[in-house]
């Protein structure tokens, strides 16, 4: 039977599960979070990989809000784009913030049957 909840938070119900189910499924992904730290580029590295191997697609924007982006974690992101076997399937977008505030969560799936899935 499919799970339809609506909502997913705290201990019982953890995010990054959910993201990874969802990424399994899909042909292309967008995401758009304020900053990049390592410890979520390893916790999704590899499954990005497995998105590209299987021919999908990824867009990511992220941000300098606060100087809190690891460049080194985008330096694997971008490693991702420098792989001839993706082609241009992979784009990458640093918003610069200066002053204002951003601060975007937001991860959306797009499956080959043409469904769209975003939290």
């Amino acid at each position: 039977m499919p799970d339809h909840r609506r909502l997913s938070a705290g201990e019982e119900d953890p995010l990054l599960p959910q993201l990874l189910r969802h990424m399994r499924q899909a042909e292309r992904v967008d995401i758009a979070v304020a900053f990049i730290l390592q410890s979520g580029v390893a916790a999704i590295e590899e499954h990005l990989r497995d998105l590209l191997d299987r021919g999908g697609q990824l867009r990511l924007v992220t941000g300098d809000y606060l100087n809190i982006t690891d460049p080194e974690a985008l330096r694997r992101l971008y490693d991702l784009t420098q792989q001839p076997e993706y082609g241009d399937r992979v784009q990458l977008r640093l918003f610069q913030a200066g002053r204002r505030s951003f601060h975007p969560k937001a991860y959306i799936f797009h499956t080959q049957q043409g469904a769209s899935i975003a939290i």
